[in-house]
């Protein structure tokens, strides 16, 4: 992808505004009345994992993507294709920042001297 990340500004806004698959999830989950709490016990796995995957600090795995494809329904395709896009959006966004920040004490040390 093109940097189109090119300020602080506008990778805070990316930040704010990049959705995790955890964001779909939770949707979906309240759009059919299903509890977190419900899913992570007919999928067999701890509350936590769910909450994690709905807040985007846990990642979808192939595993995760299976129990959910058979819980809720949906391919287990989807999930890791919003997975694997969120979290290369997230290196992106990283990488932008890293590079803004590089260069910015590249230029502090050129004035200093």
């Amino acid at each position: 992808m093109k940097n189109v990340y090119r300020t602080k500004e506008v990778i805070a806004i990316a930040r704010e505004v990049i959705s995790c698959p955890g964001d779909t999830l939770a949707e979906h989950l309240e759009y059919t009345g299903m509890s977190p709490e419900a899913l992570a016990e007919q999928m067999g796995v701890p509350d936590a994992i769910i909450n994690e995957i709905i807040r985007g600090t846990a990642p979808i795995t192939p595993e995760t993507a299976r129990q959910l494809e058979q819980v809720v329904g949906i391919p287990s395709s989807f999930w890791l294709n919003k997975e694997q896009n969120y979290r290369q959006r997230l290196a992106e966004i990283d990488e932008a920042e890293k590079r803004l920040d590089d260069a910015g004490r590249s230029t502090n040390r050129r004035t200093k001297s």
